[in-house]
């Protein structure tokens, strides 16, 4: 399946979601919730056609808002609506569907009585004062486009549930985008007490020694770093590393351009959307940026990022290595490289973890993450069942659900203490109907638990402020089942000395991620296997990024083991050929040397030349040697 084909494969079970959420309430407040780079902008609009197309909007009255912070996510959403609009034939009123900057959106949804349905993008921004005036009752609906569907400051967002979300290792699985290689450089002791955004303390990150590393690690990779986008901290070391890099001659030389960017400006003096622009012409350069290319830039040439500075935020890092993860129609063969910079900061707790890009939840107390895959229905069941085995979880305290093929799961376990040395977890499944409100409480009670704890808030406190006027099934006693186990986990991190039960109790909260993965059939498999390049082939199969018929030769190798090569039905009629001219040789009439010799000097091998010994092999042995795959 090509890259085009697999976007739309996942983007109409979205555009079906999303469609069907509106039908049922036009004024219904629903998230789209796609990682960085599964084409989210694209997604909403084919959403907005649909919903035109089917009535739920009219095309003679009803308007759309798309309302953004950011002038790249304004331009991307326009660029995005014209193409869909040339690419197909779309009865839509595209000129309906108005691409605004939040400072304008008050004024407009003041002035414009026929506003049916605002997009917002970035919608983890939402709960921020600037969007207040959309979830008003306006009698119009909302939909939130987000890679990150939660915030971390107490602040919840106001929507109702996510219409649609996808998971990151399942955009991987479906061919959509690239899982990178994670990389890392050892970086410096520092004593930094504020990480937060333009922290003076970023500052020490900008070292002769440190940099020095970094310019190693591109000179070392820089036939694989195609593309490379820096992250830095302050702009003073946007423009000092930006300066070293230009003052290295084999990496000047390597590169088409050199440049930085921060908020204020720009190396070559140019306007924003004219250095974009101009950026995205070089097949190979180096970008050092400050707080710049993250939400909105798209350059599927990029693939590298290197993180060179520290960060609390999931969504920072998340919408940084994004930049690198997207597919190139032009490159099939893209690799994608994430380097991160492993620092020591003793005086602060502080952790990357490229896990991240598994999940949606916050990294503070340090959950476990495990990453369980299943291929049928029979199989989810049997993972849950294993997975609340081994985490002691009390039998007949949670009901397995059937599994929906389109709906998305995932577990969070939090850890109970019962007796010494007796432990047993409870299990809060997570669905599309209840990710929103159940990230959006683990997420602001890690990223606060340090001040729910100093206060000594009960839990009965916390849940009543964090899901004021929500929907939620948990008891009391679950309730604090839950914030027991944050506590103990935030306790683990922070105290010198923890209590002998917190110690014993680790891990005290998991997150379990549940991914459909498709197989392939037995007779499949059983003829791959024993194949040198077997991942390789499996997942050409499993993704079918071939043509729509082809043939998979088996080669046997000299000493032992298969390689597998995948040709056209043309080539293989002359591989064929030549093994039936191999069959018919009388061993009695001639010498085989010569026999060999003569009928492959006059037959031209359609693959790698040294596969002519294999053919031997195969006629010899009669060995099972192709598969045709449609």
């Amino acid at each position: 399946m090509d890259i085009d084909a697999s976007f739309d494969e996942f983007q109409e079970e979205a555009v079906s979601a999303i469609k069907a959420d509106f039908e049922r309430k036009t004024t219904g407040r629903y998230l789209l919730v796609i990682p960085t780079g599964g084409g989210k902008t694209r997604t909403a609009v084919k959403s907005l056609c649909a919903l035109y197309d089917a009535g739920i909007l009219s095309e003679e009255q009803d308007e759309v808002i798309w309302v953004a912070h950011r002038q790249e996510l304004i331009q991307q959403a326009k660029k995005t609506l014209e193409t869909f609009v040339t690419e197909t034939d779309t009865t839509a009123p595209i000129h309906k569907i108005h691409v605004l900057m939040i400072s304008r959106l008050s004024a407009t949804i003041s002035e414009n009585r026929n506003i049916k349905l605002v997009v917002i993008d970035e919608a983890h921004h939402a709960a921020a004062n600037s969007y207040q005036i959309i979830f008003q009752d306006n009698g119009f609906g909302v939909l939130g486009l987000t890679a990150t569907p939660s915030r971390h400051d107490k602040k919840a967002l106001p929507f109702e549930k996510e219409s649609y979300s996808i998971g990151f290792p399942d955009l991987v699985e479906r061919n959509i985008i690239i899982s990178p290689t994670i990389k890392t450089i050892a970086g410096e002791k520092l004593l930094i007490t504020d990480i937060g955004d333009n922290s003076e303390d970023l500052e020490q990150l900008n070292t002769s020694s440190r940099n020095g590393k970094i310019i190693k690690n591109i000179i070392d990779n820089k036939e694989a770093y195609k593309k490379i986008v820096i992250y830095v901290g302050t702009t003073k070391h946007a423009k000092d590393l930006y300066t070293l890099l230009n003052g290295n001659q084999q990496i000047k030389s390597h590169y088409d351009s050199i440049s930085f960017i921060t908020g204020g400006g720009n190396s070559r003096r140019q306007s924003r959307e004219d250095y974009i622009n101009d950026e995205k012409l070089f097949n190979s350069s180096i970008i050092v940026n400050v707080q710049v290319l993250t939400e909105g830039y798209d350059d599927p040439k990029i693939n590298t990022v290197i993180f060179a500075t520290i960060t609390k935020s999931s969504q920072l890092y998340m919408q940084a290595i994004g930049r690198a993860i997207r597919k190139d129609i032009d490159n099939p063969g893209k690799e994608s490289f994430i380097v991160e910079i492993e620092d020591e900061l003793p005086n602060i707790k502080y952790r990357i973890d490229n896990r991240w890009i598994f999940s949606e939840i916050s990294d503070a107390l340090e959950p476990d993450i495990l990453d369980y895959t299943f291929n049928s229905a029979d199989d989810f069941r049997r993972k849950l069942e294993e997975c609340f085995a081994s985490h002691n979880v009390v039998k007949n305290s949670f009901d397995i659900p059937a599994y929906d093929d389109n709906n998305r799961y995932s577990i969070l376990l939090f850890n109970r203490y019962l007796a010494p040395e007796k432990y047993s977890y409870f299990p809060v499944l997570i669905t599309n109907e209840n990710r929103h409100l159940m990230c959006t409480i683990f997420n602001s009670i890690s990223e606060n638990c340090d001040d729910y704890v100093v206060k000594n808030l009960s839990f009965q406190h916390v849940f009543g402020f964090l899901t004021e006027g929500a929907q939620y099934s948990f008891s009391e006693d679950e309730k604090r089942y839950v914030f027991d186990a944050m506590k103990n986990a935030y306790n683990l991190i922070t105290k010198d000395n923890p209590d002998e039960f917190i110690r014993k109790g680790f891990p005290w909260v998991t997150f379990v991620s549940l991914r459909y993965v498709k197989t392939l059939p037995e007779s499949i498999l059983s003829f791959i296997e024993g194949m040198d390049n077997y991942d390789d082939v499996f997942e050409t199969i499993q993704s079918k990024s071939y043509a729509d018929s082809v043939v998979l030769i088996k080669f046997p190798l000299p000493l032992s083991l298969y390689h597998g090569v995948f040709v056209s039905l043309d080539d293989f009629k002359i591989i064929q050929q030549i093994i039936d001219a191999l069959k018919a040789f009388d061993e009695n009439s001639e010498d085989q040397f010569t026999y060999v010799d003569s009928l492959m000097g006059n037959m031209i091998f359609p693959v790698e030349i040294k596969y002519t010994f294999s053919l031997i092999l195969i006629v010899r042995e009669n060995l099972d040697y192709f598969l045709i795959i449609d």
